[in-house]
């Protein structure tokens, strides 16, 4: 069973834009947490609601494209939020010559990261990242490697290069996740684990088969 974790944009800036990075899983079961900014909720999409809006992106000669009925399923600020998105991660992969796989509708994060270990994967979507962590090391790796940067470096660390964003991510923010994707191993240290971030910074766990 997965489990998620949410934290609601816990920002320098109160307001979010969105990064030009990549993001959550069509498979996470998220439970409710609290957020750090209750006035910045209704701009965190779960992953249940990333999941429902999947099947509207398509992938198109090697770019996200949005399928104009998502309008009947959601609002237009939410849509206008996630072509944002979308507009992003299309220029990070012609930007960085990357390919899109159009079944899985992932791509390779190039790697940014000496302290990532092999053991530490990156796949891009058109939501944000996924971390498959195969061992032990790699989850402790790179939560040492996110405890050291600041700021925008932060958001390259956890979604990849050629990204920008309205505002840094807060220490807040980075020692909820550090402390949360470490519980989650320590409680599952015999598994391989993934953790995905999407856009707007709501962030969750699961079990990894390879």
């Amino acid at each position: 069973m997965l489990q998620g974790k949410k934290i609601a944009l816990a920002l320098v800036s109160t307001s979010l834009l969105f990064t030009s990075l990549n993001i959550a899983s069509a498979q996470t079961n998220p439970q409710v947490a609290v957020p750090t900014k209750p006035q910045a909720v209704d701009k965190t999409l779960q992953t249940s609601q990333i999941q429902s809006f999947d099947k509207y992106v398509k992938v198109v000669q090697n770019k996200y494209v949005l399928d104009p009925n998502i309008k009947t399923q959601t609002s237009q600020e939410t849509v206008n939020q996630i072509q944002t998105q979308i507009n992003a991660v299309n220029q990070k992969v012609s930007s960085n010559n990357l390919s899109i796989d159009s079944t899985s509708k992932t791509f390779v994060e190039p790697t940014i990261s000496t302290f990532s270990l092999p053991a530490h994967e990156q796949r891009g979507y058109w939501w944000g990242t996924r971390h498959i962590f195969r061992s032990n090391a790699a989850v402790e790796n790179f939560n040492y490697g996110l405890l050291r940067t600041a700021g925008f470096a932060t958001l390259g660390y956890l979604f990849g290069p050629g990204g920008s964003a309205a505002a840094a991510v807060s220490q807040t923010y980075i020692l909820s996740l550090t402390n949360d994707l470490n519980h989650y191993n320590n409680t599952h240290s015999r598994d391989k684990i993934y953790m995905d971030v999407n856009f707007t910074f709501y962030y969750s766990f699961g079990v990894w088969h390879d």
